[in-house]
């Protein structure tokens, strides 16, 4: 980088407060005596990333010419008569050199030795990073952060994995300068494929720069889709009740729309189609259940919990019959049999009393488990009741 070389011309004379001798002042030659040079005085040398300044002590009736080498003493410009020196916009980590000569007007001159300086790292800073913050999925998340020294760097936005390492999901190239540079970083669409992620900002050191790695900040992840807070929450995680029952993973996101989320309860109900009838059953695919029990399974795959509903509760003998209860939940809506969708729960009654519970599949079909085993088939069936009640989970 060529230095920018910038001089204040402050007489020497003039600093010093002394009236200007014959060499500066009008007069006839030769009256005075030219003032006779001394090797200059260097004071107040600083050296930072791109600058090199000192001034130089006065000297009555002397000029001073700074000599300035970029290619460490090979080659030497002759810079002016100043007596304050700064030579900025310099790289950082190379080795610059200069002297100084103290000259009268008759040419007689003394010099200083050759100084020889390696200007230091730039220190590179990010600032402006914002701290945690909650973001609405799908929705672009940007963070505005200023990198002070960028030095034609990579900025690298890094992601904690699962397994505690960090890991770049996106590289930004910074401008080739060492000032600042202001930039909006729009983070990748991982952000919200999880309800919580750490994330921070990383910039690899060069021969130049010092490196800098950001403070780690959380993104919080709102759903996509959510139901009204008077109905039952959609969540990433459903907690296990208690350890020796299962308790279906769920298969949503942060991101689901809520036609995945139906979908994503229906899928789970169909991992049991086959399954033998059990009374009182809630477990694991392959292992039996009831009507109530697949009904919750199915709804932990979407994200749901019908709590107090639960499998450990199913199995005690007075909650044989939990779709009683599934179907007094005000936290469900209520819709006609006619308003009946994808993904609804349809409840039968014999006699004006709740029996069994099934999942709608539209077009008039249901998926449940009967006495004998989990199945597909119609819903309007006599031997399941009568369709007294149909409530709704995702609206």
């Amino acid at each position: 980088m060529k230095a920018k070389i910038v001089s204040i011309l402050l007489a020497a004379t003039l600093a010093a407060g002394v009236a200007p001798t014959t060499a500066f002042a009008a007069g006839t030659a030769g009256q005075t005596k030219a003032a006779q040079p001394k090797v200059p005085v260097i004071r107040n040398l600083k050296v930072d990333k791109q600058e090199i300044s000192f001034s130089i002590q006065p000297q009555k009736g002397i000029d001073f010419i700074v000599y300035f080498s970029e290619d460490g003493g090979e080659s030497y410009d002759e810079t002016g008569t100043d007596s304050v020196f700064s030579a900025d916009e310099l790289t950082p980590q190379e080795t610059y050199s200069f002297y100084v000569e103290a000259r009268n007007e008759n040419g007689a001159v003394k010099k200083t030795k050759v100084f020889t300086k390696k200007t230091p790292k730039a220190q590179t800073r990010l600032e402006g990073v914002t701290e945690d913050f909650s973001k609405k999925a799908r929705e672009e998340a940007t963070d505005e952060v200023t990198v002070v020294s960028p030095a034609g760097r990579t900025l690298n936005v890094q992601m904690k994995n699962s397994k505690g390492k960090w890991v770049t999901k996106e590289e930004i190239e910074l401008e080739d300068s060492y000032d600042e540079q202001s930039l909006t970083v729009e983070l990748p669409n991982d952000w919200w494929q999880k309800e919580k992620s750490t994330w921070r900002y990383q910039i690899a050191a060069n021969e130049q720069a010092t490196g800098f790695t950001s403070e780690s900040f959380e993104i919080k992840a709102q759903r996509y889709y959510q139901n009204p807070k008077k109905y039952v929450q959609v969540k990433t995680k459903i907690s296990k009740h208690g350890l020796k029952y299962y308790t279906s993973p769920v298969l949503t996101t942060p991101a689901s729309t809520k036609k995945e989320c139906i979908e994503a309860m229906i899928d789970t109900a169909y991992k049991y189609k086959g399954d033998p009838y059990i009374v009182g059953r809630s477990g694991k695919p392959g292992k039996g259940v009831d009507c109530s029990g697949i009904v919750m399974q199915a709804c932990y795959g979407a994200g749901v919990d019908l709590w107090p509903s639960n499998p450990s509760r199913h199995r005690l003998p007075k909650y044989e019959y939990e779709s009683r209860y599934i179907a007094r939940m005000k936290t469900l809506k209520t819709v006609s049999w006619k308003r009946a969708k994808r993904g609804d729960l349809i409840f039968y009654s014999k006699r004006g009393i709740v029996i069994h519970v099934a999942i709608y599949l539209g077009k008039g079909r249901i998926i449940h488990s009967w006495p004998g085993h989990v199945m597909v088939s119609s819903a309007t069936n006599g031997r399941w009741g009568k369709i007294s009640k149909v409530k709704r989970i995702f609206n």
